[in-house]
């Protein structure tokens, strides 16, 4: 027993090593992931300025990604969301692997999935919130699925748990209660004792009876109640602190500056245009093809009758509630967060115990499963509409920067240059160009309590001033960017000078 867990955990520091050095590889290929400059960007204001650590959790999206990287915020080498992504998706893969190592035919092959999945590959490496919610999924999945096999009130009660949690990852998690709803019911059907026969004799028996009947319904109800207790919960603690905070108002439920892209959904997707989305999602099949490209495992144990009913059933479930959430105008959902549920809920389908023995065919499929997993989300990386998404395999392929991390790159090598001074910007917008200066340059943005006074008077607050270029698609979400134009239009003069431009910003120097 502790060989295995010694082994276990040799193995987690190894694939967490090997996830952090690909992470730094594939950084200086010219790959870059805004939402871990955000959470960088976010503990750093915690130190630079006088902020309640509560409040900047609050209003932090996802803010467990947010404690988790505070916890390794000492860290000074690297962004600390991408060493807790390390950390996580090489405990899982350890976790798998060893499972596949001890497990059937299928799951040995499986081994090699979990090493060269991209999906997984990229929720090691690429810095942001998908390896907590891949964690997640596998490990909500596992549960149901030892609920269903064992009917214990442990496993729902941690089910309840791991659903609180993810009300700091993600306050939609109450559509996931509608998922389980279906399989309570059926569930039901099998909890009955002194009933035998298939489902449609148990259904008669238990609806001719009263007793049964009765007994059927209370426990339909108290399995949901148990479930919802804990999230539901943490939803009404959530909305009393919003309420005190909000000063009765709940203006601070979704508050500017508190997620990487609050200001435009449109800024991490590949087209610039709504209406192609709006194309993609409603003119086309395009969204069901990416969504049946990472469910190559999925699709399989549908099929494998080896797994038995519950397990496809569960899949399935999963896979309509992807396709309702990604479908129509959602199409901003489309990306490997909410599609790393099919990932979760094959990994979690494989890995758990099955009495079942393997079928000669499916011992033939179990040998192409993998491979054509793997073929199908490299594919998938060359379809998706997420840029972030796309660069990662870009730069793998080619290294090169895209337009907007150049400009990062060259505004934070032009401060530096300067040496020190003031910055007035929307920090919504630029915090991945100000997380990256040097402690002597100070900036009014969002959390600065004078941030109002400056956008009234620049010159006193601020040298220079940073804001985005006309022709952008954020120039009318940039609050300085407004300002300004707010004082041009009163004919308020503000002596300035163009000293910095690129396709995406301009830095104005104040004289």
């Amino acid at each position: 027993m502790k060989k295995n867990t010694l082994l276990t955990l040799l193995g987690w520091l190894i694939l967490s090593t090997l996830y952090l050095l690909a992470s730094l590889w594939i950084q200086s290929r010219g790959f870059i992931d805004l939402e871990a400059y955000f959470i960088q960007y976010k503990i750093q204001n915690l130190t630079r300025y006088d902020l309640s650590f509560f409040r900047t959790f609050y209003f932090t999206e996802p803010a467990l990604l947010f404690l988790g990287s505070y916890a390794f915020s000492f860290v000074q080498v690297i962004q600390p969301s991408y060493l807790i992504n390390a950390l996580l998706m090489g405990g899982l893969s350890a976790v798998l692997i060893r499972k596949s190592w001890l497990g059937d035919q299928k799951q040995k092959m499986l081994g090699i999935y979990v090493l060269l999945s991209p999906v997984l590959l990229f929720a090691g490496i690429s810095g942001g919130s998908l390896a907590l919610y891949l964690v997640f999924y596998f490990s909500f999945f596992s549960l149901v699925l030892r609920y269903i096999r064992s009917y214990s009130v442990f496993h729902l009660t941690f089910l309840s748990l791991l659903l609180g949690t993810f009300l700091l990852l993600d306050r939609g998690f109450l559509k996931l209660l509608l998922m389980l709803i279906p399989i309570f019911f059926f569930v039901g059907f099998g909890k009955a004792k002194g009933i035998s026969g298939n489902f449609f004799a148990k259904a008669s028996a238990i609806f001719r009876n009263e007793s049964q009947r009765r007994k059927f319904f209370t426990g339909f109800f108290s399995s949901i109640f148990l479930v919802c207790f804990i999230p539901l919960m943490g939803i009404f603690v959530f909305l009393i602190l919003n309420r005190v905070f909000g000063g009765g108002f709940f203006y601070f439920e979704t508050s500017l500056a508190d997620v990487w892209n609050s200001y435009s959904g449109r800024f991490p997707l590949v087209q610039d245009d709504f209406m192609v989305w709006r194309a993609i999602s409603e003119g086309s099949l395009r969204y069901l093809i990416l969504i049946g490209l990472v469910s190559a495992l999925s699709v399989f144990l549908i099929l494998d009758a080896t797994r038995g009913k519950s397990a496809a059933a569960v899949v399935v479930l999963a896979l309509l509630y992807v396709i309702s959430e990604t479908a129509a105008d959602k199409v901003q959902n489309l990306h490997l967060n909410l599609l790393s549920m099919m990932t979760g809920v094959s990994l979690a389908v494989f890995f758990h115990p099955t009495q079942s023995k393997t079928l000669p065919t499916t011992r033939f499929l179990a040998y192409l499963i993998p491979f054509l997993g793997i073929l199908l989300e490299i594919f998938y990386f060359n379809q998706t509409v997420s840029q972030k998404e796309r660069l990662a395999l870009q730069v793998i392929q080619q290294p090169g920067e895209t337009s907007r991390a150049a400009s990062i790159r060259q505004i934070q090598a032009f401060f530096k240059e300067k040496g020190k001074g003031r910055i007035l910007s929307d920090d919504a917008i630029f915090y991945p160009e100000l997380s990256q200066l040097p402690a002597d340059w100070t900036w009014e943005g969002h959390f600065s309590p004078d941030f109002q006074h400056a956008l009234q008077q620049p010159k006193l607050y601020a040298d220079y001033l940073l804001v985005t270029k006309p022709d952008q698609l954020l120039h009318l979400n940039d609050i300085v960017a407004t300002a300004l134009d707010r004082l041009d239009y009163h004919g308020i003069e503000l002596p300035r000078k163009v000293v910095y431009e690129d396709d995406f910003a301009l830095i104005l120097e104040l004289n």
